[in-house]
Protein backbone atom coordinates (compact mmCIF):
# COMPACT_ATOMS: atom_id res chain seq x y z
CA UNK A 1 0.00 0.00 0.00
CA UNK A 2 1.62 3.30 -1.03
CA UNK A 3 1.54 6.56 0.88
CA UNK A 4 -0.18 8.42 -1.93
CA UNK A 5 -3.13 6.01 -1.99
CA UNK A 6 -3.45 6.22 1.79
CA UNK A 7 -3.43 10.00 1.67
CA UNK A 8 -6.01 10.07 -1.12
CA UNK A 9 -8.31 7.64 0.69
CA UNK A 10 -8.12 9.70 3.90
CA UNK A 11 -8.91 13.00 2.15
CA UNK A 12 -11.91 11.46 0.41
CA UNK A 13 -13.24 10.11 3.72
CA UNK A 14 -12.85 13.60 5.20
CA UNK A 15 -14.66 15.23 2.29
CA UNK A 16 -17.44 12.63 2.09
CA UNK A 17 -17.71 12.26 5.88
CA UNK A 18 -17.87 8.51 5.53
CA UNK A 19 -16.12 5.42 4.18
CA UNK A 20 -18.92 4.23 1.91
CA UNK A 21 -19.26 7.53 0.03
CA UNK A 22 -15.48 7.83 -0.20
CA UNK A 23 -15.27 4.34 -1.70
CA UNK A 24 -17.88 5.23 -4.32
CA UNK A 25 -15.95 8.38 -5.22
CA UNK A 26 -12.70 6.44 -5.61
CA UNK A 27 -14.30 3.48 -7.39
CA UNK A 28 -12.97 0.90 -4.89
CA UNK A 29 -14.50 -1.15 -2.09
CA UNK A 30 -15.32 0.24 1.35
CA UNK A 31 -12.99 -2.35 2.88
CA UNK A 32 -10.08 -1.09 0.76
CA UNK A 33 -10.66 2.50 1.89
CA UNK A 34 -10.82 1.40 5.52
CA UNK A 35 -7.58 -0.60 5.19
CA UNK A 36 -5.76 2.32 3.58
CA UNK A 37 -6.81 4.80 6.26
CA UNK A 38 -5.93 2.32 9.02
CA UNK A 39 -2.50 1.76 7.44
CA UNK A 40 -1.95 5.52 7.32
CA UNK A 41 -2.82 5.89 11.01
CA UNK A 42 -0.47 3.04 11.94
CA UNK A 43 2.37 4.55 9.95
CA UNK A 44 1.85 7.98 11.53
CA UNK A 45 1.20 6.61 15.01
CA UNK A 46 -1.84 8.84 15.52
CA UNK A 47 -5.61 8.60 15.17
CA UNK A 48 -6.85 10.79 12.35
CA UNK A 49 -10.54 9.94 12.57
CA UNK A 50 -13.11 9.42 15.30
CA UNK A 51 -15.43 6.64 14.17
CA UNK A 52 -18.95 5.98 15.45
CA UNK A 53 -21.73 3.86 14.04
CA UNK A 54 -23.34 6.97 12.53
CA UNK A 55 -20.55 9.30 11.46
CA UNK A 56 -16.87 9.92 10.99
CA UNK A 57 -15.21 13.09 12.26
CA UNK A 58 -11.57 14.21 12.29
CA UNK A 59 -9.38 14.39 15.34
CA UNK A 60 -7.24 17.46 15.87
CA UNK A 61 -4.36 15.62 14.21
CA UNK A 62 -6.65 14.61 11.36
CA UNK A 63 -7.67 18.20 10.69
CA UNK A 64 -4.06 19.34 10.47
CA UNK A 65 -3.02 16.37 8.31
CA UNK A 66 -5.96 16.87 5.95
CA UNK A 67 -5.01 20.49 5.27
CA UNK A 68 -1.46 19.56 4.29
CA UNK A 69 -2.43 16.39 2.44
CA UNK A 70 -4.91 18.33 0.31
CA UNK A 71 -2.18 20.77 -0.72
CA UNK A 72 0.08 17.88 -1.74
CA UNK A 73 -2.67 16.20 -3.78
CA UNK A 74 -3.55 19.48 -5.51
CA UNK A 75 0.09 20.08 -6.38
CA UNK A 76 0.40 16.51 -7.68
CA UNK A 77 -2.65 16.96 -9.88
CA UNK A 78 -1.24 20.28 -11.11
CA UNK A 79 2.10 18.65 -11.91
CA UNK A 80 0.32 15.98 -13.96
CA UNK A 81 -1.54 18.64 -15.96
CA UNK A 82 1.62 20.64 -16.59
CA UNK A 83 3.51 17.55 -17.79
CA UNK A 84 0.70 16.65 -20.18
CA UNK A 85 0.54 20.25 -21.42
CA UNK A 86 4.28 20.45 -22.07
CA UNK A 87 4.27 17.11 -23.85
CA UNK A 88 1.16 17.78 -25.90
CA UNK A 89 1.56 18.00 -29.64
CA UNK A 90 0.15 21.27 -30.91
CA UNK A 91 -2.67 20.73 -33.38
CA UNK A 92 -2.61 23.81 -35.56
CA UNK A 93 -2.53 27.15 -33.76
CA UNK A 94 -3.96 27.11 -30.27
CA UNK A 95 -4.91 30.69 -29.40
CA UNK A 96 -4.48 31.57 -25.75
CA UNK A 97 -7.76 33.28 -24.82
CA UNK A 98 -7.64 35.23 -21.56
CA UNK A 99 -10.74 36.84 -20.06
CA UNK A 100 -9.80 39.83 -17.92
CA UNK A 101 -10.78 43.42 -17.32
CA UNK A 102 -8.83 45.95 -19.40
CA UNK A 103 -7.24 47.25 -16.20
CA UNK A 104 -5.99 43.83 -15.10
CA UNK A 105 -4.72 43.10 -18.60
CA UNK A 106 -2.84 46.41 -18.79
CA UNK A 107 -1.45 46.72 -15.27
CA UNK A 108 -0.95 43.08 -14.22
CA UNK A 109 -0.67 40.74 -17.21
CA UNK A 110 1.05 42.79 -19.88
CA UNK A 111 4.15 43.44 -17.81
CA UNK A 112 4.82 39.67 -17.79
CA UNK A 113 3.45 38.67 -21.20
CA UNK A 114 6.61 39.30 -23.29
CA UNK A 115 8.69 37.01 -21.05
CA UNK A 116 6.03 34.31 -21.25
CA UNK A 117 5.87 34.52 -25.04
CA UNK A 118 9.64 34.09 -25.24
CA UNK A 119 9.51 30.90 -23.19
CA UNK A 120 6.32 29.23 -24.44
CA UNK A 121 5.23 27.94 -27.85
CA UNK A 122 2.32 30.39 -28.04
CA UNK A 123 1.79 32.27 -31.29
CA UNK A 124 -1.53 34.05 -30.66
CA UNK A 125 -3.05 35.65 -27.57
CA UNK A 126 -6.56 37.12 -27.40
CA UNK A 127 -7.71 39.20 -24.45
CA UNK A 128 -11.48 38.90 -24.06
CA UNK A 129 -13.88 41.08 -22.06
CA UNK A 130 -14.14 40.25 -18.38
CA UNK A 131 -16.73 37.58 -17.57
CA UNK A 132 -17.89 38.38 -13.99
CA UNK A 133 -20.29 35.42 -13.88
CA UNK A 134 -17.72 33.05 -15.45
CA UNK A 135 -20.58 31.89 -17.66
CA UNK A 136 -18.81 31.85 -21.02
CA UNK A 137 -16.77 28.90 -22.22
CA UNK A 138 -14.79 30.42 -25.09
CA UNK A 139 -11.85 31.42 -22.89
CA UNK A 140 -9.04 29.24 -21.60
CA UNK A 141 -8.14 31.32 -18.55
CA UNK A 142 -9.90 34.08 -16.63
CA UNK A 143 -8.38 36.55 -14.20
CA UNK A 144 -11.00 37.78 -11.76
CA UNK A 145 -11.07 40.12 -8.78
CA UNK A 146 -13.16 38.46 -6.09
CA UNK A 147 -14.35 40.60 -3.13
CA UNK A 148 -12.94 39.01 0.02
CA UNK A 149 -16.17 39.34 1.98
CA UNK A 150 -18.36 37.79 -0.74
CA UNK A 151 -16.11 35.32 -2.56
CA UNK A 152 -18.01 34.21 -5.66
CA UNK A 153 -15.68 31.90 -7.53
CA UNK A 154 -13.28 29.07 -7.00
CA UNK A 155 -9.88 29.63 -8.49
CA UNK A 156 -6.18 29.72 -7.84
CA UNK A 157 -5.28 32.77 -5.73
CA UNK A 158 -2.39 34.81 -7.12
CA UNK A 159 -2.59 37.85 -4.85
CA UNK A 160 -4.92 40.51 -3.61
CA UNK A 161 -5.68 44.11 -4.37
CA UNK A 162 -7.00 46.98 -2.27
CA UNK A 163 -8.65 50.17 -3.47
CA UNK A 164 -6.69 53.25 -2.37
CA UNK A 165 -7.35 56.99 -2.55
CA UNK A 166 -5.02 58.92 -4.84
CA UNK A 167 -4.69 62.37 -6.37
CA UNK A 168 -2.11 64.41 -8.22
CA UNK A 169 -0.01 67.00 -6.39
CA UNK A 170 -1.46 69.55 -8.81
CA UNK A 171 -5.00 68.85 -7.58
CA UNK A 172 -4.06 68.77 -3.89
CA UNK A 173 -2.16 72.05 -4.13
CA UNK A 174 -5.22 73.64 -5.70
CA UNK A 175 -8.05 72.08 -3.65
CA UNK A 176 -6.23 71.22 -0.41
CA UNK A 177 -5.55 67.85 1.16
CA UNK A 178 -8.47 66.24 3.03
CA UNK A 179 -7.65 65.32 6.64
CA UNK A 180 -10.51 62.85 7.17
CA UNK A 181 -12.89 60.64 5.23
CA UNK A 182 -15.68 63.09 5.95
CA UNK A 183 -13.73 65.90 4.30
CA UNK A 184 -13.78 64.04 0.97
CA UNK A 185 -17.34 65.19 0.30
CA UNK A 186 -16.01 68.71 -0.36
CA UNK A 187 -13.72 67.45 -3.15
CA UNK A 188 -14.17 66.40 -6.75
CA UNK A 189 -14.42 62.63 -6.78
CA UNK A 190 -13.64 60.62 -9.90
CA UNK A 191 -15.76 57.50 -10.39
CA UNK A 192 -16.23 54.74 -12.95
CA UNK A 193 -19.89 54.14 -13.79
CA UNK A 194 -19.44 50.40 -14.27
CA UNK A 195 -17.63 49.90 -10.95
CA UNK A 196 -18.93 52.30 -8.31
CA UNK A 197 -22.34 53.13 -6.96
CA UNK A 198 -23.51 56.51 -5.70
CA UNK A 199 -21.13 56.36 -2.74
CA UNK A 200 -17.64 55.23 -1.87
CA UNK A 201 -17.54 52.64 0.91
CA UNK A 202 -14.33 53.33 2.84
CA UNK A 203 -12.68 51.58 5.78
CA UNK A 204 -10.40 53.23 8.34
CA UNK A 205 -7.39 51.41 9.75
CA UNK A 206 -9.11 50.96 13.13
CA UNK A 207 -12.19 49.47 11.46
CA UNK A 208 -14.56 52.40 11.12
CA UNK A 209 -16.56 52.56 7.89
CA UNK A 210 -17.75 55.56 5.88
CA UNK A 211 -19.96 56.12 2.86
CA UNK A 212 -18.67 59.14 0.98
CA UNK A 213 -20.36 61.06 -1.80
CA UNK A 214 -19.99 64.53 -3.26
CA UNK A 215 -21.87 67.06 -5.36
CA UNK A 216 -18.74 67.33 -7.51
CA UNK A 217 -18.72 63.85 -9.03
CA UNK A 218 -17.06 63.19 -12.36
CA UNK A 219 -18.24 59.94 -13.94
CA UNK A 220 -16.23 57.99 -16.51
CA UNK A 221 -16.86 54.89 -18.57
CA UNK A 222 -14.09 52.83 -16.95
CA UNK A 223 -11.27 52.88 -14.41
CA UNK A 224 -8.63 53.60 -17.03
CA UNK A 225 -10.36 56.91 -17.79
CA UNK A 226 -10.55 57.61 -14.06
CA UNK A 227 -6.80 57.09 -13.77
CA UNK A 228 -6.13 59.42 -16.72
CA UNK A 229 -8.32 62.11 -15.18
CA UNK A 230 -6.62 61.70 -11.82
CA UNK A 231 -3.18 62.09 -13.42
CA UNK A 232 -4.45 65.25 -15.15
CA UNK A 233 -5.40 66.80 -11.80
CA UNK A 234 -9.19 66.53 -12.13
CA UNK A 235 -9.86 65.19 -8.63
CA UNK A 236 -9.47 62.33 -6.13
CA UNK A 237 -9.87 58.74 -7.29
CA UNK A 238 -10.43 55.43 -5.55
CA UNK A 239 -8.53 52.83 -7.58
CA UNK A 240 -6.95 49.37 -7.13
CA UNK A 241 -3.39 49.56 -5.82
CA UNK A 242 -2.04 47.64 -8.83
CA UNK A 243 -3.28 50.44 -11.14
CA UNK A 244 -1.53 53.23 -9.26
CA UNK A 245 1.58 51.67 -7.69
CA UNK A 246 3.84 52.73 -10.57
CA UNK A 247 2.53 56.31 -10.52
CA UNK A 248 3.00 56.43 -6.75
CA UNK A 249 6.59 55.24 -7.03
CA UNK A 250 7.28 57.86 -9.72
CA UNK A 251 5.45 60.51 -7.66
CA UNK A 252 2.99 61.25 -10.42
CA UNK A 253 0.26 60.58 -7.85
CA UNK A 254 0.06 60.79 -4.06
CA UNK A 255 -1.84 58.71 -1.54
CA UNK A 256 -4.71 60.56 0.10
CA UNK A 257 -5.63 59.49 3.64
CA UNK A 258 -3.20 56.51 3.75
CA UNK A 259 -5.05 55.00 6.73
CA UNK A 260 -8.30 54.80 4.75
CA UNK A 261 -8.92 52.20 2.03
CA UNK A 262 -11.72 50.83 -0.08
CA UNK A 263 -12.64 47.26 -0.93
CA UNK A 264 -10.13 44.42 -0.77
CA UNK A 265 -10.26 41.72 -3.42
CA UNK A 266 -8.61 38.38 -4.05
CA UNK A 267 -7.14 38.02 -7.51
CA UNK A 268 -7.72 34.52 -8.89
CA UNK A 269 -6.96 32.50 -11.99
CA UNK A 270 -9.90 30.39 -13.14
CA UNK A 271 -10.32 27.91 -15.98
CA UNK A 272 -13.70 26.61 -17.22
CA UNK A 273 -14.26 22.89 -16.79
CA UNK A 274 -14.73 22.56 -20.55
CA UNK A 275 -11.21 23.90 -21.21
CA UNK A 276 -9.30 22.60 -18.20
CA UNK A 277 -6.69 20.81 -20.31
CA UNK A 278 -5.87 23.54 -22.81
CA UNK A 279 -2.10 23.48 -23.09
CA UNK A 280 -1.40 27.22 -23.31
CA UNK A 281 -3.83 28.10 -20.53
CA UNK A 282 -2.08 25.67 -18.18
CA UNK A 283 1.36 27.02 -19.10
CA UNK A 284 0.28 30.65 -18.70
CA UNK A 285 -1.35 29.91 -15.34
CA UNK A 286 1.84 28.35 -14.01
CA UNK A 287 3.98 31.15 -15.42
CA UNK A 288 1.83 33.90 -13.85
CA UNK A 289 1.67 32.17 -10.47
CA UNK A 290 5.45 31.85 -10.43
CA UNK A 291 6.03 35.42 -11.60
CA UNK A 292 3.61 37.00 -9.15
CA UNK A 293 4.88 34.93 -6.22
CA UNK A 294 8.34 36.43 -6.78
CA UNK A 295 6.87 39.92 -6.53
CA UNK A 296 5.29 39.40 -3.11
Amino acid sequence: MDRFSEMLAFTRVMEQRGFTSAAETLGISRASVSKQVAALERRLGVSLLQRTTRQVSPTEEGTVYYRHALQILEETDRADRIARAVNANARGVEVLKVAASPEVAEHVLLRYLPTFLESAPVTSVAFLPEDPALSRTDWGLAVIEDPLETARAEGRPIGRSTDVLVASSQYLESAGTPDSAGALSAHRLLKARDRDGAVWPLIEQHGGTYSVTSDKLLHFADRRSVLAACRAGAGIALLPDYMVDRDLRRRKLQRVLPDVTGAARAMKLCRPAENRDLRNAILFEEFMCSALSRQR
